[in-house]
């Protein structure tokens, strides 16, 4: 039995690095092509020089926020359907109106209303429920857009949850796997969590000392955000309260919820840590038996690195996590997040090497195969 959908070309607007990796890798479990901005103006800047299908759009970004993104883009429409309809045409364009879906966290049903008079055209809250994220999608997207794909029914099914992560306290690995699908890419958003955020509490103390209100609830937002997608239910409860608490102008009252805040992200910061640990060991152990496979994906990259793909490399240097533990996949993936793939390409060469992998050999091999596969000139 086969499914079919329509895939999109995708502008996610997002500045937290944990739920940019949770929307790709749905979306590309659907099919979709995704390109990300991270915060408003970069959004703008890319529905100005690119084509795309419909915007996921966060709402609370650093430089120019949702709407402010969102008005901005209703305003270029507005021009250029203007300037159309000025134009002598005897069969006038139908207007300009990309679909933009609101991503945000804790929405009240009134400021739903105003989003969706500020030019939103429908509003998904945070923890994403993915399932109702795809039916809108679909929903808003006008016919005649996007490209049918068809699916083998089993990639609709949801993942099995005997996955190698453990139970964890302070976290429902249960519900974060089925929101994630990817147990590798959800590991590398908690340890990133744990890495940004363990002393959250103490800085949102500190913020509020100097009377930096505005700031301390930003923190408060993105930790209630991204504690949501990475089911971490207390850590997301009291974050809620929190940033309600702030809004509302309430800091003594704020100030009494930072002790339950840092107990609870100690609680998960010692459960990923463990985790951690254990994922170093296993990828140890992986690399030492696995080594044909990382060759796969070190050639992989280093095409990638070649031919200056940005899209393609996360999968892979995720896969390659896997594989290896972060103390030897960190510096490739530090100089990739910088764009410095021509660093990235060395300190590959030189992790290969001590593996006993000649990986510009093997890349050769792979290219030279490549090309005599798809050659199709020679003498008639």
């Amino acid at each position: 039995m086969q499914r079919s959908h329509r895939v999109f070309r995708i502008l996610i607007a997002e500045d937290l690095e944990e739920n940019i990796v949770l929307l790709k890798t749905r979306l590309a479990h659907r099919g979709h092509t995704v390109v990300v901005a991270q915060n408003g103006i970069e959004a703008v800047e890319w529905f100005k020089n690119d084509h795309f299908d419909l915007i996921l759009m966060d709402i609370q970004m650093p430089l120019m926020d949702g709407l402010q993104a969102t008005r901005r883009i209703r305003d270029l429409e507005t021009q250029y359907n203007t300037a159309m309809v000025s134009t002598e045409s005897s069969a006038a364009p139908s207007p300009v109106h990309i679909p933009i879906i609101a991503l945000t966290a804790g929405v009240m049903n009134g400021e739903i209303e105003r989003y969706l008079q500020e030019g939103i055209d429908a509003v998904i809250g945070k923890p994403v429920d993915f399932d109702r994220l795809f039916d809108t999608i679909e929903e808003i997207t006008p016919e005649g857009v996007g490209r049918m794909s068809v699916e083998p029914s089993d990639m609709w099914k949801k993942p099995s949850l005997t996955t190698e992560l453990p139970a964890l306290e302070g976290i429902d690995v249960d519900t974060a796997i089925a929101r994630w699908l990817e147990p590798r890419a959800y590991m590398g958003a908690l340890i990133g969590f744990s890495s940004k955020y363990a002393n959250a509490a103490a800085e949102i103390s500190s913020l509020l000392d100097d009377n930096d209100i505005d700031t301390a609830r930003r923190m408060a937002h993105s930790i209630k955000s991204l504690s949501g997608n990475l089911a971490m239910p207390r850590v997301y409860g009291v974050c809620c309260d929190l940033e309600h608490n702030l809004n509302e102008g309430d800091i003594d009252q704020g100030r009494e919820l930072l002790k339950p805040l840092a107990t609870a992200i100690e609680t998960v910061v010692a459960s990923i840590g463990r985790l951690d640990m254990q994922g170093q060991v296993a990828g140890q152990s992986r690399a030492e038996t696995d080594v044909e496979k990382i060759r796969e994906i070190l050639v992989l990259l280093m095409q990638s690195f070649e031919e200056y793909s940005p899209d393609e490399i996360e999968p892979l240097i995720m896969d390659l996590e896997w594989h290896v533990n972060r103390e030897q996949s960190g510096q490739i993936r530090k100089y990739i997040e910088e764009l410095d793939f021509a660093r990235a390409r060395l300190k590959m060469i030189q992790f290969a090497t001590t593996l006993g992998i000649d990986i510009e050999h093997a890349y050769d091999q792979h290219m030279s195969k490549k090309y005599s596969t798809t050659y199709k000139g020679g003498v008639n």
